[in-house]
């Protein structure tokens, strides 16, 4: 479970993480509008914006995706920011990092993963995961995502001191990770990341969130066409025009709230607030 505290050690709210996590996406939409950079919610973040206008009740995080190359574009642009309170992590500009997955994170909190190397004492994140072209053909995805899960197992043995319950396979893992250390996490990260950039997205009919391991709803680049000023809490964010086919390929009827007993965050970690008001 994920514990909540300030920094005298009180337990605060959900909410109180998704005004962290709200001013985090506001921040990134304010820079990707700034330089004309079209983004789109994603996963759990896209599905609150069109069921909830908002975040999922219980939910402890927040992605967006983006076009590989507006993905590039984004990472500049927040590098030149310098902003003193958000601070980016990536394979562009750390070299601990170890996935294509970029996090923007708030410094004025902290977040305990006592089971990872590069991601303990962290902070409060939002993630953006570039969107890259995958094969037309069912063999070629097969082979593409068994490919990508194999150097994502690796990278992620390498990274991790343990691991956690939700995870596929830990026995696996820890017979795994002596082996995946020599290279270490970064050297199978850029692995991973050189499959992701390996088709162009321009010219595939079919789209992924960069180091995925499986095709979520065979989702089309048309789907992305274009982007929708949606409300989102207080703001309005961007989803992607064809938010309806990604979410049905993702989540079947989306619109449908999932038993109460499950609609507890998933993720396992410790969040410290430093006392930073807005």
């Amino acid at each position: 479970m994920t514990i909540y505290q300030d920094k005298k050690g009180n337990s605060y709210s959900m909410e109180v993480l998704h005004k962290r996590l709200l001013g985090i996406l506001k921040y990134i939409d304010r820079i990707a509008r700034k330089n004309n950079i079209e983004y789109y919610l994603a996963y759990g973040t896209l599905l609150g914006a069109i069921r909830h206008k908002g975040f999922i009740p219980g939910d402890d995080d927040a992605d967006i995706t983006i076009s590989r190359d507006n993905y590039y574009r984004l990472i500049e642009a927040i590098k030149n920011d310098n902003d003193e309170r958000y601070r980016l992590y990536s394979l562009e500009n750390n070299p601990q990092w170890f996935t294509s997955t970029a996090r923007v994170v708030d410094t004025t909190t902290k977040t305990a993963l006592a089971y990872s190397k590069t991601l303990d004492d962290f902070g409060v994140f939002v993630d953006i995961m570039p969107l890259d072209g995958q094969p037309d053909t069912d063999l070629g995805c097969k082979f593409h995502f068994a490919l990508m899960t194999f150097y994502k197992v690796m990278a992620t043995c390498a990274d991790h001191k343990t691991f956690v319950s939700y995870e596929r396979s830990p026995g696996l893992k820890k017979l795994i990770r002596p082996i995946a250390s020599i290279r270490g996490a970064r050297y199978w990260g850029e692995k991973a990341d050189k499959l992701a950039r390996k088709l162009d997205y321009n010219k595939c009919k079919y789209v992924c969130y960069g180091t995925a391991n499986h095709k979520e709803g065979e989702i089309t680049k048309e789907s992305y066409a274009s982007t929708i000023d949606w409300p989102f809490e207080d703001a309005m964010l961007k989803v992607p025009v064809g938010y309806h086919e990604i979410l049905t390929g993702q989540y079947g009827d989306y619109m449908q709230l999932p038993p109460e007993e499950d609609r507890v965050p998933c993720h396992i970690y410790d969040i410290y607030d430093l006392g930073q008001e807005d």
